[in-house]
């Protein structure tokens, strides 16, 4: 299943607003009190949806007095939460089957439908609250049976983690328990049915196999840590409640006994690994793909985690067709794919006492793709249109150049003709267009958190600009950050690698241009800087040999960022 869209009126600060979501990853961000959490707790209303971190917490409830919006509290008008979800044929098997088992006179649906939109509506008044209303591809559903069934698989698709209360919640026994295993195998089952005297040996059995997959999935965070899944001294036959250690070999640690960090990521990753369950579930009618909720997936981690984390966390939605809907107040938890998938909420002061009004959802399109970056980030600049492209980046490193033609020469050195002095294909060049959009060390520091490796390099001239600051950030010189060029005049920048026969031939082709070097006035010098280096870029281009040894300083650059890379 997919939401495609939530639409909630009247309920606390959501008085009027539609949520429209984009592929398989959405981050919601914004400040304290801007909306995020009534957004999750609207959807939650919508599907009546339990914690699942805890069996015995109950459905969330709605309160027509405590959370009709506040400043029109003398309205009387009805709280609504509407959501519209796509389902999928071969996703969503369990759903999709029961609908075409109706018959179509009921549903109003033709044979041969293949896209399936549900649409669930609730109204609450000042009276009462309406049952659910279902329909299907905008007809109605009926008969109310039918709607209370279709209503409840749809219920059964969604997962909700709140990062921030889940490491708090404890059964009245020593430990939590994780959860409740039952997507086990029907020939498992019946072996557990028929020997029940021996069903520690089958269910320890059965869970090694399940542990396995979460231990893999794990795996991606970096530690290789060993899941065990623990089943307790007494349950029934149909769900099985487990608890979590983690450890390595011959070291095992209950789950509740590790730092919340690691509590918080381990549960978010086994809410995936249910959904993984769910939607490949060996009985058809129970196959759906659940839509995961998560509030606040950063808690308890350090910003390095966190940049990780998410990687690992968008690359799972993605590779497993799982939608995520996270609310989030870290940077790295917003959307590395699509600009659009990341919803700011804002709430303004109004009238003459200055209180906050409802919460307005800030366009994230075109120019304001950076909007939430620079919320989260809390700095703004016009160094975010020059690194969209990095931000955006779907390699894991990030090779930083000067310029376009910086770019344009290590790309040369990438092809195979070069042999073992081939630059690495390894990560992506980004040019990012002078040292000077270096100097904003907070969005830096996000960049150099997002990948996994980040090697910088910059002309000669500016190491005395750089130095200093670049190696706060952990970008040690000739290990993360390497100045180019020869410590000679006019060769102190990439160009100073090219074989003096081509720099001779440019500049006796193009006097004018060396003469304006010289000039005092900084835009001619800027120009004529930028059109050298393009003629020395094409005459390289043009004439350079690798027999003649044309590439010889180029290749030592590549053998150090190599070198670097494979650290």
């Amino acid at each position: 299943m997919r939401l495609k869209s939530v639409e909630v009126k009247n309920y606390r600060t959501l008085e009027d607003v539609t949520f429209n979501f984009n592929g398989y990853y959405t981050a919601v961000c914004g400040k304290n009190n801007s909306g995020k959490s009534n957004l999750i707790r609207a959807m939650r209303l919508l599907f009546g949806e339990k914690e699942r971190y805890s069996p015995f917490s109950e459905d969330i409830e709605l309160s027509y007095k405590a959370d009709f919006t506040a400043w029109k509290k003398d309205d009387k008008g009805i709280i609504t939460v509407a959501g519209e979800i796509e389902a999928n044929k071969d996703s969503d098997q369990g759903l999709i089957g029961f609908v075409e088992g109706i018959e179509s006179e009921k549903t109003g649906l033709q044979k041969g439908t293949s896209a399936f939109i549900f649409k669930i509506q609730i109204e609450v008044s000042d009276k009462a609250k309406s049952e659910p209303k279902i329909s299907i591809n905008g007809i109605r559903v009926p008969d109310s049976i039918m709607e209370q069934t279709i209503y409840k698989k749809l219920k059964d698709g969604i997962i909700y983690h709140n990062s921030t209360y889940s490491h708090q919640i404890y059964f009245s026994r020593r430990r939590r328990l994780h959860g409740m295993l039952s997507r086990i195998p029907e020939a498992n089952k019946k072996k557990l049915d028929v020997r029940a005297s021996g069903f520690k040996k089958e269910i320890n059995k059965v869970f090694k196999e399940q542990a396995s997959e979460l231990e893999s999935m794990l795996g991606r965070l970096g530690d290789k840590l060993e899941v065990r899944l623990v089943a307790p001294e007494l349950f029934d036959y149909d769900e099985y409640p487990f608890e979590i250690s983690l450890g390595y070999k011959g070291f095992n640690v209950p789950l509740d006994d590790w730092g919340s960090g690691t509590r918080n990521q381990t549960l978010i990753i086994k809410s995936i690994y249910e959904a993984k369950s769910t939607a490949k579930a060996s009985t058809v009618s129970d196959r759906i793909t659940p839509i995961i909720l998560i509030e606040e997936p950063e808690s308890f981690l350090h910003p390095l985690a966190q940049a990780h984390f998410s990687s690992v966390l968008q690359e799972i939605t993605k590779e497993l067709k799982t939608q995520v809907i996270t609310t989030t107040h870290s940077p790295y938890f917003l959307s590395h794919e699509n600009p659009e998938s990341n919803i700011l909420l804002i709430r303004e002061k109004v009238g003459r006492a200055k209180i906050l009004g409802p919460s307005i959802i800030t366009p994230t399109e075109d120019q304001d793709w950076k909007k939430p970056y620079e919320h989260a980030l809390g700095v703004i600049g016009p160094e975010f249109d020059i690194f969209k492209t990095a931000i955006f980046s779907r390699a894991s490193i990030l090779i930083m150049v000067e310029g376009d033609t910086d770019k344009e020469y290590l790309e040369l050195c990438r092809k195979s003709d070069h042999g073992a002095n081939s630059l690495t294909d390894k990560g992506e060049i980004f040019a990012y267009g002078g040292w000077s959009t270096l100097k904003n060390n907070v969005l830096l520091k996000f960049i150099r958190d997002r990948f996994s490796q980040v090697i910088l390099t910059s002309d000669l001239d500016a190491e005395k600009e750089l130095l200093d600051n670049l190696q706060s950030l952990g970008f040690e010189k000739d290990k993360k950050y390497f100045p180019i060029g020869i410590n000679q005049a006019g060769k102190r920048a990439i160009e100073g690698l090219l074989p003096e026969k081509i720099r001779s031939a440019v500049q006796s082709e193009n006097v004018n241009l060396i003469d304006a070097l010289s000039s005092n006035d900084k835009d001619e010098v800027k120009s004529a800087k930028n059109q050298l280096k393009k003629k020395y870029l094409a005459k390289f281009k043009e004439q350079a040999s690798i027999e003649n040894g044309d590439y010889n300083d180029l290749y030592k650059l590549c053998r150090k960022i190599n070198s670097a890379i494979n650290i």
